[in-house]
């Protein structure tokens, strides 16, 4: 059987795979024609000509602010224990121009500031001396968020890959979706700590990015504001960068979950509406997800037995290794159990620069 598959078309262009089954009930997709290279690696993200200019003009605008608490995530925590309200984290890259639309209004929006409102709000804009036992998302976008319960555990990430490749695009539904999922996360806790423990950090030799070695060379843990702060921030898309070196340095093959991180549902033969917290726009013919009956309508509440409130929460359960096994609902029809169909990611070790060939494999695009 001959199939095309066109996923995460900015990086790679497949064709001509062949679908074999083989043992343990799962599908092994083989390369059998062409695979071209159109991007190898995402660019990374553009920035404004005055870098120094925008983090310290930020700073001079966010420090005082009554809702944000700039740059202090101990001071957040303290607070979320005080007032019993959630914890909501938003790490931004002000340099970068992707997501400046979406942070823009995030900040100004008087639709979002009501529920803002019911979180506590920390705006941090370094990752420097970031808690990696808490704070492990996607590290390739320039805005994210991450949503805890005072007491740590994490109830949600947000991160929008749609904002990422449009500066411009100002829509918040889809952030807005996860603000109200998140504070009725919060409000069910701890009887529905199960719905979420899946999306607990994974552990990590480090305790903060400073203290990877090629990041501990050059960087420490508080922002020269006294010199050039620029240079001395370490950026997010650094620490997966970090940990991709240190596998490298020590000769050892990367792991392909840090050469293809938070797949995409698209995998699965997933769209979802990026307005919302989880709704299917349409399903891939003769995907795993096509094949389980998902239709085009539906909502994706969970996956692997974790309650999915945000785009970039999907894609943390997939990131983990999860059988795609999950829960949807549409009208009075509710469940998809894939525990026994295709498994959800396979992607390409030869990625690792390690290994020679291109071996089976099918990647995590991204939307």
């Amino acid at each position: 059987m001959q199939r095309v598959a066109m996923m995460d078309r900015e990086r790679f262009r497949l064709a001509n795979w062949r679908v074999i089954p083989y043992t343990g009930g799962m599908i092994r997709l083989l390369f059998t024609g062409l695979l071209v290279l159109a991007v190898a690696i995402l660019g990374r993200a553009e920035t404004v000509k005055d870098r120094e200019g925008a983090v310290r003009g930020d700073k001079a605008k966010m420090a005082g602010d009554e809702r944000w608490i700039y740059n202090d995530i101990d001071k957040g925590f303290a607070e979320a224990k005080a007032t019993g309200k959630p914890l909501l984290v938003v790490l931004r890259c002000v340099p970068c121009l992707a997501c400046m639309g979406m942070d823009a209004s995030v900040l100004t929006s008087s639709e979002v500031a009501p529920l803002l409102d019911q979180f506590v709000c920390v705006r941090v804009i370094n990752a420097n001396a970031l808690d990696l036992s808490k704070f492990q998302f996607d590290y390739d976008l320039s805005f994210s968020t991450m949503f805890f319960h005072p007491d740590g555990t994490l109830l949600a990430r947000f991160g929008s890959w749609r904002h990422q490749k449009d500066e411009q695009d100002t829509t918040l539904a889809g952030y807005v979706a996860t603000l109200k999922e998140t504070l009725n996360l919060h409000a069910g806790y701890p009887g529905n700590r199960f719905a979420f423990e899946g999306k607990q950090a994974k552990p990590l030799k480090w305790a903060t990015p400073v203290d990877m070695p090629v990041l501990a060379q050059k960087y420490e843990r508080e922002l020269n504001w006294e010199g050039q702060v620029v240079q001395s921030c370490v950026h997010c898309h650094q620490i997966g960068d970090a940990m991709r070196a240190d596998y490298r340095n020590r000769g050892e093959r990367i792991p392909t979950s840090l050469i293809f991180p938070m797949p995409a549902t698209e995998t699965i033969g997933i769209h979802l509406d990026t307005e919302s917290a989880g709704r299917v726009v349409s399903v891939d013919a003769d995907s795993p997800a096509g094949i389980a009956g998902i239709q085009a309508g539906d909502e994706l509440l969970g996956l692997d037995g974790q309650r999915i409130v945000s785009l970039n929460g999907d894609r943390w359960v997939a990131d983990g290794g999860a059988a795609c096994g999950g829960e949807v609902q549409a009208g009075n029809r509710i469940g998809w159990s894939g525990a026994e169909g295709p498994e959800c990611r396979e992607v390409w070790p030869s990625r690792s620069g390690t290994e020679g060939g291109v071996p089976a494999g099918r990647h995590p695009g991204r939307s």
